[in-house]
């Protein structure tokens, strides 16, 4: 993590809370990430690209962080020609995917002395939005499937 938690309190005691908070946020961004980057892995093995247009894509992806709506527009774009629209996904969706991403940023590059209440209304959040990120990892494979 690189940094201390705490509960906002003097002592500095870690809050168990806010550990388990930090905990979601990284699995579910990583969740996004990895995911992505395995569709788009996968969909240029499977049309026989060569071994080094794969080692070039492997590159390009190792870039890629922070799962922003846009930047899987550009990767799904440059790497595979999928032009990805709008249309093809609920506006929940992108409400979810940008909830988790600012939610881990806001994690990652605030003060670490924030209070575990503030953690955990996030965390719900997080939680209420998962299933829409479920949804949008699907409509991305399935529009990869053509």
């Amino acid at each position: 993590m690189g940094f201390l938690l705490t509960n906002g309190i003097k002592s500095g005691k870690v809050s168990p809370y806010i550990n388990v908070a930090i905990i979601f946020w990284k699995r579910y961004t990583r969740t996004i990430e990895g995911s992505v980057k395995n569709i788009i892995f996968t969909k240029c093995r499977l049309s026989y690209k060569s071994e080094s247009e794969i080692k070039e894509i492997e590159k390009q992806l190792k870039e890629f962080q922070t799962p922003s709506k846009e930047k899987i527009y550009y990767y799904f774009n440059n790497i595979l020609g999928i032009d990805l629209q709008d249309d093809n996904f609920d506006n929940n969706q992108f409400t979810a995917l940008g909830q988790i991403v600012n939610d881990r940023h806001k994690i990652a590059h605030s003060d670490p002395f924030l209070g575990a209440v503030q953690y955990l209304k996030s965390l719900n959040e997080v939680k209420k939005h998962y299933s829409e990120i479920k949804k949008f990892v699907s409509k991305l494979c399935e529009l990869t499937s053509c």
